[in-house]
């Protein structure tokens, strides 16, 4: 019997992993505000998708580009946060 997909809990956006596994540690947590947070997740959902295009937008990879831009603007901010 097939499944149904479960929408995104509003946790899941709040920055537990994706399936609902342990949150994500990310270094700027505490460190931002609502607005900051936001315009964070903005630019992490804008680098995923440039990273799925990048690969010729093939399905099932979405975990991997998430981490993957997650990483680069986390330590883009800290490196920024930090000067």
């Amino acid at each position: 019997m097939p499944t149904k997909k479960q929408p995104v809990s509003r946790s899941n956006r709040a920055g537990l992993a994706p399936g609902g596994g342990e949150p994500h540690k990310n270094p700027l947590n505490g460190r931002l505000n609502g607005q900051q947070s936001d315009d964070l997740r903005a630019r992490i959902v804008e680098l995923a998708y440039v990273l799925y295009e990048q690969r010729g937008r093939q399905d099932g990879r979405a975990l991997d580009d998430w981490l993957e831009a997650e990483q680069q603007v986390v330590s883009n901010a800290s490196l920024n946060s930090s000067s």
